[in-house]
């Protein structure tokens, strides 16, 4: 789903990126984890030499080589409709968002690191936070039965709506409750 925001539906369901979002970050810490053992002054010689540092930068240039044909034929697609007279197309993703307030601010910008970073953001603080709710539920069992009483009512009188969530109100208070009592990052660091 956040692919699909993100990349468009070119790409949201794109195998090879699917794979690089999920371990980018994973791989990305790992890196980081095995660079700390070294002094600072020897890491830019050192990050040759780390298979982890390897990983993360052979993933960095598989997610260029999958979005630049992307870009590539939307700046073709895009040209072609202005030197033709016609209305310019616009994509509503985040590839088309990012790119538009660059060129509005004269600016550049790696598409493949936004892409990557947002990526991380998006999947991996809903996952903690998930994770943490399901931990929190199950030091609290005696909150399972409310919760699941007020699912199951709302679904069974509304269905799957938007306003089926904004209607479940506990269910709400224990995500916040969750975020509120160990925020992102700290139950994760106990896994590491």
């Amino acid at each position: 789903m956040a692919s699909r925001v993100f990349l468009g539906d070119q790409l949201c369901r794109n195998e090879a990126w699917l794979k690089i979002t999920k371990e980018y970050a994973i791989n990305m810490f790992a890196a980081i984890r095995k660079f700390q053992h070294y002094p600072p002054q020897l890491r830019k010689v050192f990050q040759w030499f780390i298979p982890e540092c390897k990983l993360v930068r052979d993933q960095f240039d598989t997610a260029s080589k999958i979005i630049a044909p992307v870009i590539a034929e939307r700046r073709r697609v895009k040209e072609e409709a202005r030197t033709s007279g016609k209305e310019i197309p616009v994509f509503n993703d985040a590839l088309d968002w990012v790119t538009q307030e660059a060129e509005a601010k004269g600016c550049e910008f790696d598409m493949r690191t936004f892409q990557l970073m947002i990526s991380f953001v998006a999947i991996h603080t809903s996952t903690d936070l998930l994770v943490q709710t399901m931990l929190d539920i199950a030091q609290h069992p005696e909150i399972m039965q409310p919760l699941r009483d007020e699912i199951v009512g709302i679904l069974r009188a509304d269905g799957w709506r938007k306003t089926s969530l904004y209607n479940m109100k506990l269910l709400d208070s224990v995500l916040k409750e969750s975020q509120r009592l160990r925020p992102i990052g700290y139950g994760t660091c106990a896994f590491l």
